[in-house]
């Protein structure tokens, strides 16, 4: 018993720590791969990362103090959103998904 829980521990504390400390760990947000998860080396995962960040920039636009103005004065103003990155089936670029805050999806 006390040999299964020494080797449970070093499984679930020191392995799963130490592959976390060099590799980002993410699931495919597809279908027919809920269950995958993928591995990539952090210096990989961040250059990835920073693509997918510049492919957002490059392709949207900012909007003006204007309308800015309106879109928040307005009976329903936009909330914001948690960005995270998914891997594509390419698995060598990602894409943004945003997930709304739940503050916002309160009844009135």
């Amino acid at each position: 018993d006390l040999a299964a829980k020494l080797v449970k521990w070093t499984l679930c504390a020191f392995i799963e720590k130490l592959v976390r400390g060099f590799f980002k760990i993410t699931d495919s947000g597809r279908k027919n791969c809920k269950r995958k998860l993928f591995y990539y080396r952090k210096s990989v995962w961040r250059s990835l990362v920073e693509n997918g960040l510049k492919n957002l920039e490059d392709n949207y636009t900012e909007i003006s103090e204007e309308v800015e103005k309106k879109l928040l004065a307005s009976k329903f103003p936009p909330s914001t959103s948690e960005l995270r990155f998914l891997p594509k089936s390419d698995r060598m670029s990602v894409r943004p998904v945003a997930r709304p805050n739940r503050q916002h999806f309160n009844t009135r």
